[in-house]
């Protein structure tokens, strides 16, 4: 009678524990991997995200500040070598208002100025617009860092001057200008920077920026297609090549 209740009482056997085992951890290996999948989506749409977000403010800030070149407010009292003296510090003589360069890398680095007068609305590429009392002069520099960041360096005309980082995972910025050859206000082709003798011949920007490919990880430099866009500049109103 006892030896019978004992036998009833009896636990798994040992091949009946590892079975069970078996399918517990193979079900711990599905839900592992759809979680693991989860986060890779989510990880995705978030780089997704942040790249467009980038690009985003990129390309917004570029055109507006690059449009805004040579804008001065009294075109017919004023004369541009008036209005835009000498600038040493940013490589502009007197009536210049853009310049570029090309170096290493990360491309090219793009120098613009424009006029402003006080609460006009017209910012600068730092987003602040003109609070003094009088008519200011707004020099704005674009390059992209070592670190892959688009910078922006400010000057407000009154000798003080500030940068920020406007978007990062850029690898590069690469710029042409759409350049009149004959002098008769047509832009002819692109040109590098190198390849400009007037900069007043200068009737556009084309700017091509390769943005790091995030969802691939990108740590290796691996980069998205390049996003080209066209920018006119303030008062060149024929079509760009």
């Amino acid at each position: 009678m006892r030896a019978s209740t004992m036998k009833k009482q009896s636990g798994f056997t040992l091949i009946e524990f590892m079975v069970a085992m078996t399918i517990g951890l193979f079900c711990v290996l599905a839900v592992s991997g759809l979680y693991l999948a989860v986060i890779r989506s989510f990880s995705s749409q978030g780089a997704i995200a942040s790249l467009e977000e980038s690009e985003r403010l990129a390309f917004t800030m570029l055109s507006y500040t690059i449009q805004s070149t040579g804008y001065y407010l009294d075109p017919i009292h004023d004369v541009p070598t008036t209005v835009f003296p000498a600038d040493d510090a940013h490589g502009l003589t007197a009536g210049q208002t853009i310049t570029g360069s090309d170096s290493g890398s990360t491309g090219s680095k793009i120098t613009v100025r424009y006029e402003t007068e006080p609460n006009d609305g017209i910012m600068n590429c730092l987003g602040a617009v003109n609070k003094s009392g009088g008519k200011r002069v707004f020099v704005n520099r674009f390059w992209v860092n070592e670190q892959h960041e688009l910078e922006c360096e400010a000057s407000d005309g009154s000798g003080s001057t500030s940068s920020v980082v406007l978007a990062r995972h850029i690898k590069s910025m690469h710029a042409l200008y759409a350049y009149d050859d004959s002098g008769s206000e047509q832009a002819s082709r692109y040109v590098a920077a190198s390849a400009v003798s007037n900069w007043s011949r200068v009737h556009g920007v084309q700017l091509k920026l390769e943005f790091l490919d995030l969802v691939s990880d990108g740590a290796d430099g691996t980069s998205l297609p390049p996003v080209v866009q066209n920018i006119h500049l303030m008062g060149s109103y024929e079509r760009l090549l």
